[in-house]
């Protein structure tokens, strides 16, 4: 069904939907997003000429890309790892910090 609502929302007829294949309405799709993200490079365009031209001396020139999402990217589990291991090294020396006397826990059995 999400396939089947999002080629409605796309403007995909029903009639015609319940004809195409799967991987027709896939492709169909794809030029879609294609077209939607050209849109808004266009408009990135617009808001790029619109800032640059107010910058101030040695800024970063801005492009239209710098205005558009790009496709979501989910961390890996490696990334995510990492992440979570430095943020709780962070966690734990601004702790440290705070309260000297406190000790890292050790378990009774690794003692």
């Amino acid at each position: 069904m999400t396939l089947w609502a999002t080629a409605i929302v796309y403007g995909i007829p029903n009639e015609l939907f319940w004809e195409l294949t799967h991987e027709e309405v896939t492709a169909v799709l794809k030029q879609v997003a294609q077209q939607e993200r050209q849109a808004n490079l266009r408009a990135g365009l617009i808001a790029a000429v619109i800032v640059n031209s107010h910058r101030k001396k040695g800024a970063r020139l801005l492009q239209p890309e710098d205005f558009v999402k790009g496709p979501r990217r989910h961390m890996s589990i490696e990334e995510a790892t990492r992440h979570m291991d430095s943020w709780a090294h962070g966690i734990n020396k601004a702790v440290e910090q705070h309260d000297p006397t406190l000790q890292p826990r050790r378990d009774k059995a690794s003692a």
